[in-house]
């Protein structure tokens, strides 16, 4: 049912990709991704949009395609030059085909995101999102080398998954410390649903959305 769902949702966006490869415009690739996943799915009282974060101590991480925060916190300025206060920040996302990206580049973001001083001392989840294939051992390698510590999960449009169990929400982070799916419409509905527990956690929600993942 639900995976037949997002079986749909994969092949537009699919579409949405080589439509925009075609007539490339700048920010085409955050609206696809905040037209057809965030919006949709994430809490309507959720803001989001493009910019940079910075803390109270005025240091700031970005920019970053799509940010996504509490409702009672707006950002401040417009578009990709946004500022977004690092407190009601629920999680960051870049989206492009990191497959011909330097996925290092939003990796060095997404640690200046994470050393952003919070009230709650939660450091921000980073994902990166790729139109592009890319492949489960290579993501593993580099997410676990220093370089990709700050990296909380990458999906793989169409192919694959890997999140970061950083939290601790698939168990014993030590035994278990990174999660994948290797099947492409699985791993776009796993995404989902970990984006979804993001902002959950962040608004001190707990998730009962995830008995129901397995339909």
């Amino acid at each position: 049912m639900i995976t037949e769902y997002f079986s749909t949702v994969t092949d537009v966006l699919q579409a949405d990709f080589k439509a925009a490869q075609k007539q490339p415009q700048r920010g085409q690739l955050t609206s696809i991704i905040q037209d057809r996943l965030l919006k949709p799915f994430l809490p309507p009282t959720v803001r989001m949009g493009s910019g940079f974060v910075v803390d109270m101590k005025e240091r700031q991480a970005g920019p970053f395609d799509c940010v996504v925060s509490g409702g009672s916190w707006p950002p401040f300025g417009q578009g990709e030059s946004s500022v977004w206060l690092a407190d009601g920040v629920q999680f960051c996302l870049s989206a492009r085909d990191w497959a011909s990206s330097d996925l290092s580049q939003f990796a060095e973001s997404a640690k200046a995101a994470q050393s952003l001083h919070r009230q709650s001392g939660q450091p921000i989840p980073c994902l990166a999102f790729s139109f592009g294939d890319l492949l489960i051992p290579e993501v593993l390698e580099f997410m676990q080398s220093p370089q990709g510590q700050a990296v909380d999960a990458v999906m793989s449009l169409g192919k694959n998954l890997v999140v970061r169990n950083r939290f601790g929400w698939y168990g014993d982070p030590e035994k278990t410390p990174f999660v994948t799916e290797r099947s492409g419409t699985a791993s776009l509905k796993g995404f989902t649903f970990y984006m979804i527990h993001t902002v959950h956690a962040a608004m001190g929600q707990s998730f009962p959305l995830a008995d129901y993942q397995h339909l």
